[in-house]
């Protein structure tokens, strides 16, 4: 949704940037501006700068900063809208709602009664465990597993007692119609009599389900006892997609570490928490999804896969690792030795026993040829044979050459597979299948590598004008939008030269507004953090010489391979050769 410029303006005003980054980092007043440890990298010596004045924040150590729509958004990966939406109730300014119809509201205002069901049922079940006599014995499980009190309040533990309409009743008396229980997934319709109710969740160990805004929006449970199943999840409801939720995340967004760790189940993320691996996610019951590695890439660039050590875990591993890889995620598996899961390693030899298997666990392909060396007898010349094919076909799949040759080299080593026989049905496999996208690549790796220099001047030249108007000034007479290949920095290009023609100033919230994208708002974010501020004038005129230079001479490159005209060809010709003449001045 576009709101205007003004009202963007109003709730910047009134989220003052100290007081919201201060309910994230610690911050201390020295002279003008506030200091603290920068939450986007790690760091022991305060290098994270907030100026009140300014209402702007600035990492000294790592270069990022902005203002308090770019902090919400790097810091809890919103995307703008999410960001305005969060800081207009922070202050309790009303945004102007979307033209919707009176059906429509309905249905939002019923999902909203959903989301306050659950949010109940989560405090009545808390209150359960807590209580002296009714949470006694889920108690003593918590504490037999090693759950903190402070860890069960951090994730909402709670108790479904053994009588089978207690949530119900609780409800029922906050007003809330059964058939809204029975959509939130909270009761059972009794099969013997129409108007009879059930809790769905009796004599269980319940875990809140979050959504991605830290919402309740399902339950699990734990049974006591012999009863089956062991394990109980919400059904689907117009709130709850097991496929596109993940335990946990609602605070592993949060920990700013570089890397997700991924485990099994409920109580897997909950004795990691309690260990101070804050940083850890479980799928809800079901396969691991492309929807939640999608989820995770948004937070995570790595992932380290903590399943249990049997056959099941491994399997289990085996199948999410191409799903990770499948959005680009760096995937490493780490293996448990002497337990069965995490929580049992960390209760035998301590934390620092799994941050150590951290360290060394496995890249995601090195783990599946190790699986795939026990299918083989490795002493057998013939079983060898196979399984050198076999890593070739797996070597054939990878995306680079250099990733084919680092563990080509790594495998043969560690299996201590003959070289010569690997390289050359490597070599004869490759021919077979194609493999000319490492070999007869000149010309394609050399125009990507032109594009990549045409998108890098290009983004060269855009960080450098939002910083400094007299470089727009200069340069506009060398550069126009034909000149950018990149739609994306050409359309930036357009909105700041519109900005400084209109006398104002470009800022990243108003440019941010152009684009719904949250990739392209990050983007927007990271070009005016770059902060282009070289040592003296000659430096940056050579910067904004070199980058006008690199743009002309592609564009002119692709204009001389269309060109029919002679005399035309002839003009292109000689404006590329002065372009090596070219140096901009900036007084």
């Amino acid at each position: 949704m576009y709101y205007k410029e003004e009202l963007i303006e109003e709730i910047r005003q009134h989220n003052d940037i100290v007081e919201v980054i201060g309910q994230y980092v610690h911050l201390e007043k020295k002279g003008g501006s506030y200091f603290g440890l920068c939450p986007f990298h790690n760091e022991k010596t305060p290098s994270f700068s907030v100026s009140q004045d300014k209402q702007m924040y600035y990492c000294f150590g790592c270069g990022n900063g902005g203002n308090v729509f770019t902090f919400m958004m790097e810091y809890e990966n919103f995307n703008f809208q999410e960001a305005i939406a969060y800081l207009a109730g922070r202050v309790n300014i009303q945004l102007p709602e979307a033209e919707i119809s009176e059906a429509e509201k309905k249905r939002l205002q019923y999902k909203k009664s959903l989301y306050e069901a659950n949010y109940l049922a989560a405090k009545y079940y808390y209150y359960c465990l807590m209580h002296e006599a009714y949470g006694k014995v889920a108690r003593q499980y918590l504490q037999k597993r090693g759950i903190s009190a402070d860890i069960a309040k951090k994730f909402a533990l709670g108790y479904a007692t053994v009588y089978k309409d207690d949530l119900f009743r609780f409800l029922t008396d906050k007003g809330f119609q059964p058939k809204q229980l029975l959509d939130a997934g909270l009761i059972v319709q009794s099969k013997d009599g129409k108007d009879k109710y059930y809790d769905r969740f009796f004599n269980r160990l319940m875990f809140p389900i979050w959504d991605n805004q830290s919402r309740i929006i399902a339950f699990g449970g734990r049974v006591f006892g012999d009863a089956l199943p062991k394990y109980l999840n919400s059904p689907e409801t117009e709130i709850f997609e097991k496929s596109k939720n993940l335990y946990g995340l609602h605070l592993a967004k949060s920990s700013r570490k570089s890397y997700f760790l991924l485990a099994e189940g409920y109580m897997d993320v909950i004795s990691l928490q309690e260990a101070g691996f804050d940083n850890t996610v479980a799928s809800l019951g079901t396969a691991f999804t492309k929807n939640h590695a999608h989820m995770i890439k948004r937070y995570a660039p790595k992932v380290y896969i903590t399943f249990d050590a049997d056959d099941a875990g491994v399997q289990a591993a085996l199948r999410a690792i191409p799903i990770l890889k499948s959005e680009g995620i760096d995937t490493r598996v780490v293996e448990i030795t002497g337990a069965k899961d995490p929580d049992e390693l960390i209760q035998k030899k301590g934390k620092e026993a799994f941050a150590q298997a951290i360290e060394q666990a496995l890249p995601a392909f090195m783990f599946e040829i190790k699986q795939e060396a026990r299918k083989y007898n490795l002493n057998d010349p013939s079983d060898q044979i196979r399984f050198s094919e076999e890593v070739v076909r797996r070597l054939l799949t990878l995306d680079s050459k250099l990733e084919i040759n680092n563990y080509r080299d790594a495998i043969i080593r560690q299996y201590r597979l003959n070289a010569d026989g690997v390289n050359d049905f490597l070599a004869k496999k490759g021919k077979e299948q194609g493999i000319a996208k490492f070999i007869n690549s000149g010309e394609n790796r050399k125009k990507e590598n032109s594009q990549s220099l045409r998108t890098t001047a290009e983004e060269e030249l855009i960080a450098v004008i939002v910083s400094h108007q007299r470089v727009y000034e200069r340069i506009r007479r060398y550069i126009g939008r034909e000149h950018f290949q990149n739609e994306f920095f050409r359309r930036l290009y357009e909105i700041i030269a519109g900005i400084y023609e209109a006398g104002n100033v470009p800022d990243p919230v108003v440019m941010m507004h152009h684009f719904p994208e949250a990739d392209k708002q990050k983007q927007i974010a990271a070009l005016f953090n770059r902060r282009i501020e070289p040592e003296n004038q000659s430096q940056l005129e050579q910067i904004i010489t070199d980058a006008v230079r690199s743009m002309r001479d592609m564009y002119l490159k692709e204009r001389l391979k269309e060109e029919k005209d002679p005399n035309e060809l002839m003009r292109m010709i000689e404006e590329k050769k002065q372009l090596l003449q070219l140096q901009i001045r900036l007084d």
